[in-house]
């Protein structure tokens, strides 16, 4: 089974609230901006290309990783799947053919480390 999205949550605790429990974890955590944190995890940088009949997936990775991509309607339902483990590089490029595709509305889902990114595109 691949995993295609993911589910998660945020929780806002105010700062002293924080300091309040006391643990050194948190305390260390109030220092840092987690949202440039999270950002910095990203070690993928991609434009998606649709030319009617091809998506294109272009993209740098900045460490070795396993790339897994799905392509999915709205309502979900699985079409094409893919996985390849990359070397850290630049100018990579996944293409995937969408000609047998209904006219729809699609999701790209990419699967890097655990993150998931998400693009829309419509066959006509």
């Amino acid at each position: 089974m691949t995993q295609g999205t993911c589910i998660q949550n945020a929780y806002h605790y105010l700062p002293e609230d924080q300091v309040a429990l006391g643990d050194p974890v948190n305390e260390d955590i109030l220092t840092e901006d987690s949202l440039a944190q999270a950002a910095a995890m990203d070690i993928i940088h991609y434009t998606v290309e649709y030319d009617g009949n091809t998506l294109t997936l272009n993209y740098d990775l900045d460490a070795d990783a396993t790339i897994s991509t799905v392509i999915c309607n709205k309502m979900g339902m699985l079409f094409q799947r893919r996985s390849e483990r990359i070397a850290a590089g630049q100018d990579y490029q996944m293409q995937f053919n969408s000609s047998g595709l209904r006219p729809d509305d699609y999701i790209l889902y990419i699967n890097v480390k655990g993150k998931v990114y998400s693009e829309k595109f419509k066959v006509k």
